[in-house]
């Protein structure tokens, strides 16, 4: 006998029963259960939920229910694990029910469906522009791969391509993995292209996941991270990213925002409603957490980490070029000459770029006024740093929020669950 949890609702008028299918062994898909649960707080809505944690308790036999429970919409976002969940996804787009598909593995499982599917996902483009921006900045780099995960999923692909195209942009020849057998284990076949690769080289992995397997095979080849090879993956799963030595720099898909824009789009569609003729949305990413695997690795990387942890542990504070050359004890052209020959910038404009990147945080995620914005991220003339936030980001601080947060909450009612739920367990 299999169980789902259920978010059970006093019956009302109106109330909308939802399968949500979601991979909560992962972050990513914890964070699109909480956009979600914003969403349903925003509007106060009610929806009677039966919640799907992982493939083993999304089989073909549990889709075939799904009718004895009357079901009125779907949000779904499931990794393709062998055959099984390929026939229930299969099944799932023949139901007919309205239906949201967050991040598809496939999305050509959904291709004989009764009716469209719609398809939110994160936006490829903005990681190959992040990885680009993060990665190429830095010209001692002889070589750039990426490294498809083991299934070269379609999400894998259109990251590689994003990142190929940003790469082209600058004249850049991108050399890329695929495994030579699906699903079968390729470490040989990666020791060897890593090892082909002109060194010092940077690799972009489709996910964390992958990142460990590179580690592994640079650890066999005694290949050095990053001096020899600069990492930088996709997912930012801090449980992963943090453990691994070096640490895994990452970019951050923002799981929340699509999760709130699946649950926005299926509350239109269960009301009747359209949403476009285009049925796929992208959304760009979150952010990028700069780790040791991914610092330069020419001389003077160390003094440079340290400075660049120095200035995110102060980005709230007035911190200057010179407070942070006194803190570790060297000379401000000294560490401005570092900073230009690994970043391409001076100490002074990556001070400002992780401050604009903290006040742009704040604008999304806090009620603060802009004058308090500026006083807590170390500005003295607000006017000013709107004028540094509209040059950076092209956006006035006021557009910039009310894009961002618009129909949104407080992260604290964020993880509410809605008034009148309750959570049981139900066979």
């Amino acid at each position: 006998m299999k169980y789902g949890i259920i978010f059970h609702m006093a019956p009302s008028n109106g109330t909308k029963r939802v399968v949500i299918a979601l991979d909560f062994a992962r972050p990513n898909g914890q964070g699109k259960f909480a956009g979600i649960m914003r969403f349903l707080n925003a509007r106060k809505l009610h929806w009677d939920i039966r919640l799907k944690r992982g493939p083993g308790e999304f089989l073909p036999i549990d889709v075939k229910r799904l009718p004895n429970w009357n079901v009125d919409g779907i949000i779904y976002s499931i990794p393709t694990r062998g055959s099984d969940t390929k026939t229930a996804t299969r099944l799932l787009a023949k139901l007919g029910k309205p239906l949201v598909v967050i991040d598809p593995d496939d999305p050509t499982l959904f291709d004989d469906g009764g009716k469209e599917t719609i398809f939110v996902r994160t936006d490829a483009d903005s990681i190959g522009a992040a990885a680009v921006d993060h990665l190429a900045g830095q010209p001692h780099y002889r070589s750039f791969g990426y490294v498809h995960d083991t299934l070269v999923r379609s999400w894998s692909v259109l990251c590689g391509n994003a990142f190929n195209a940003a790469l082209s942009n600058q004249g850049i020849v991108l050399k890329t993995y695929r495994p030579p057998h699906a699903n079968v284990d390729d470490f040989q076949h990666l020791r060897e292209w890593l090892c082909a690769l002109p060194k010092p080289a940077s690799v972009l992995t489709a996910s964390d996941d992958r990142a460990i397997t590179v580690y592994e095979a640079c650890d066999a080849e005694r290949l050095a991270i990053p001096n020899d090879v600069s990492v930088l993956s996709i997912d930012n799963d801090r449980l992963i990213c943090d453990n691994l030595t070096p640490a895994l720099s990452s970019i951050a898909p923002d799981h929340e925002k699509e999760g709130y824009a699946a649950a926005a789009m299926l509350s239109q569609l269960m009301r009747g409603g359209r949403i476009s003729r285009r049925h796929e949305y992208a959304y760009p990413i979150k952010s990028i957490s700069v780790r040791a695997s991914s610092l330069s690795a020419v001389t003077g990387s160390g003094l440079v980490h340290r400075a660049l942890r120095l200035i995110r542990k102060n980005v709230r504070s007035p911190a200057t070029p010179d407070a942070i050359a006194d803190a570790l004890r060297v000379s401000r052209s000294l560490l401005d000459q570092r900073f230009r020959s690994i970043r391409g910038n001076t100490l002074h404009a990556e001070i400002e770029i992780a401050k604009l990147n903290e006040v742009k945080g704040m604008l999304e995620t806090s009620s603060a006024t802009i004058k308090e914005i500026a006083a807590a991220c170390g500005f003295s003339d607000q006017f000013y740093l709107m004028r540094l936030f509209k040059r950076r980001f092209g956006a006035t601080m006021c557009d910039w929020r009310n894009k961002q947060t618009r129909g949104t909450v407080s992260r604290k009612a964020a993880n509410r669950v809605p008034a009148k739920t309750a959570l049981r367990v139900l066979p």
